[in-house]
């Protein structure tokens, strides 16, 4: 599979203070973004609010339309603030914005800052900033174009970007008896399979060539759609390569049935420019099948869809290490890719949330490929208590001459 050319890059920044779970945080966010770290320590909380910006601010432009910018500041000034409330409280399942504000035992602050800057070409298209505290929200905006247009790069590709959330428990959601909740980011994504797999317009060869690639390769077996009736809930089929009969989806294996909505969003549903969001897309995978998905999320990149993930693999951040390392081989020209997609360092960037600190960059090492330093520590107390415990047994024993290793 050879690399699609990359779409124009537009530099998009977002810095956060005192947000949920999150002290501060001051990201670049890149084609592939990748949150990494402890639980609670917010990673899902950003991503959460990247999906709400990027739908409040989604403006219905057709390409080549002509728009005022003042008319632009005046709807980012007055009109957004409610519309941006009320998706933040859809999808954190909240009462009040407020119930953002940090909220961790040290905690001494009653504001939070969320700071959005969209440039391109050394120019500054706009700069969003939102305040939030208990007596409610505000919003400043400084606005050259508009910021859905600039997030999504419209103009260029002709079209309108969507955002689509991937949630960390996705087993069962495909399921018949599995109904659509009313609220929270975490269930829009099979509502958007089913509406807009018909509404929008066929996907690109290149997004068919990746979901058939992931079937083969990972799934071993095609996802199929069937719609009894108009009116009924679809039903979803995993027809195995070799496999003897086709099999209800809730028959399935757990990594057929948690990779099963990324394969039918990649075929049905992204589109270059499209920004996808994926909690977790190593769960219950094996490792081998780990390595496997970031590939995936490389040739999606490769194809122009902006993808950010949270991840806790060891082994997901080893292959995009790689991926990375075969991209400096490309620069150099000296191409050696094993699977037909590649990524330069201006791709992907990582990022590592700290409770109770600062959420930082992780730099790449041309050795030690994407690690937080927190991994080798793990690694490091496992095997000297491994090693302390293989020395216990050997003096409680008095067999010196046992090979425990």
């Amino acid at each position: 599979m050879q690399n699609a050319k990359p779409t124009k890059t537009t530099n998009i920044h977002i810095a956060v203070q005192n947000f949920g779970p999150v002290v501060s945080a001051d990201i670049d966010l890149r084609p592939l973004t990748v949150f990494v770290g402890q639980s609670n320590t917010g990673k899902t909380y950003l991503a959460a609010l990247i999906y709400a910006l990027h739908r409040t601010f989604h403006l219905p432009l057709e390409h080549g339309e002509q728009t005022d910018a003042r008319d632009v500041r005046m709807r980012a000034d007055f009109g957004d603030a409610a519309a941006l409330e009320a998706e933040l409280k859809r999808c954190f399942d909240i009462n009040s914005v407020s119930e953002l504000i940090r909220f961790t035992e040290d905690a001494v602050c009653d504001e939070m800052e969320v700071t959005l800057e969209v440039c391109e070409d050394n120019q500054t298209h706009c700069v969003f900033q939102l305040l939030a505290s208990q007596h409610g929200i505000a919003i400043e905006s400084s606005v050259n174009l508009p910021l859905q247009w600039a997030l999504s790069e419209a103009a260029s590709l002709d079209k309108q970007s969507q955002a689509y959330f991937l949630p960390a428990v996705r087993r069962g959601l495909l399921e018949a008896h599995a109904p659509f909740k009313a609220n929270g980011f975490s269930t829009d994504f099979l509502q958007q399979l089913v509406s807009k797999r018909k509404a929008r317009h066929s996907t690109s060869d290149a997004m068919r060539g990746i979901a058939d690639l992931l079937e083969s390769e990972v799934l071993q077996g095609k996802i199929e759609v069937r719609h009894p009736v108009s009116e009924a809930h679809p039903e979803f089929i995993y027809r195995p390569q070799k496999g003897l009969r086709e099999l209800w989806l809730r028959q399935a294996s757990s990594q057929v049935s948690e990779l099963a909505p990324l394969a039918l969003f990649v075929r049905g549903v992204l589109r270059p420019g499209d920004l996808l969001i994926m909690e977790e897309p190593e769960a219950h995978l094996h490792p081998g099948a780990q390595a496997a998905i970031a590939v995936t999320l490389a040739r999606l990149v490769r194809a122009g869809v902006r993808v950010i993930i949270t991840t806790h693999s060891d082994w997901l951040l080893q292959q995009l290490g790689n991926l990375r390392l075969e991209g400096e081989l490309e620069k150099l020209g000296e191409p050696y890719s094993q699977h037909g997609a590649t990524l330069r360092s201006e791709d992907i960037g990582a990022w590592l949330f700290q409770k109770h600190g600062d959420v930082e960059e992780i730099p790449f090492d041309i050795v030690g490929g994407i690690e937080p330093l927190e991994y080798g520590a793990i690694a490091e107390a496992l095997y000297n208590h491994s090693v302390n415990l293989r020395s216990r047994i050997k003096k409680a024993t008095g067999d010196y001459e046992s090979d425990y290793e």
